[in-house]
């Protein structure tokens, strides 16, 4: 073999070595990388709508960037969902089973509009160990804050959650009995209920 052709087949090899080795690292961090991200972020449908339709209205599956507020909602009721009225009751939309619900038997537009001028807490059940201020006050926006996520989730927003997704993390939340982590998907409902409301 010519000298010339015997140093292209070797630096040909060092680069088929080498494009194996970065593919070989990309599919091992692959995974990780997927379990990190935000799932709505690569997930195929970013509403309850485009879930329905296959989403035809938003055919690149670019997810996020919009939300309407909790206000907006309590003030726009005809602007709800069909299958999550004003009158659909928290704990039955929300999955929580008897005597599991904070809200029990009251409306997803009694919940929105808790903050309202103050509320009664013997209305709503505290998780076990939840007795500090901060924490009814966490339990309270976390449930007008889910609200206002399940509705710009299930309607055409361009929302960064499911309403699968709504659904699990407030329960999770909830479940969890844990001032921190009611606190932290309260901050991240209501970061994403106030991106800008398209209506």
């Amino acid at each position: 073999m010519h000298q010339k052709d015997q140093k292209k087949s070797i630096d040909t090899n060092k680069m088929d070595q080498s494009r194996r080795a970065v593919v070989k690292g990309v599919a091992g961090v692959a995974p990780v990388l997927l379990t990190v991200a935000n799932r709505p972020a690569w997930a195929n449908f970013c509403n309850h709508s485009g879930q329905l339709s296959g989403n035809l209205s938003n055919p690149q599956h670019e997810c996020g960037g919009e939300g309407c507020s909790p206000g907006y909602f309590k003030r726009h009721p005809s602007m709800w969902h069909h299958e999550y009225p004003p009158e659909a009751h928290y704990d039955t939309v929300f999955g929580f089973g008897p005597g599991g619900s904070p809200f029990p038997g009251m409306t997803l537009y009694e919940v929105i509009t808790l903050r309202e001028g103050g509320y009664d807490p013997s209305l709503i059940v505290f998780p076990p160990g939840c007795t500090s201020t901060g924490c009814k006050e966490a339990v309270v926006s976390l449930g007008f804050q889910s609200v206002a996520a399940l509705q710009n989730a299930a309607t055409d927003v361009s929302y960064s959650y499911t309403v699968d997704d709504v659904i699990l993390l407030t329960r999770q939340a909830f479940n969890s009995g844990d001032k921190t982590t009611i606190e932290n998907l309260k901050d991240i409902f209501d970061t994403e209920n106030n991106l800008g409301c398209p209506f």
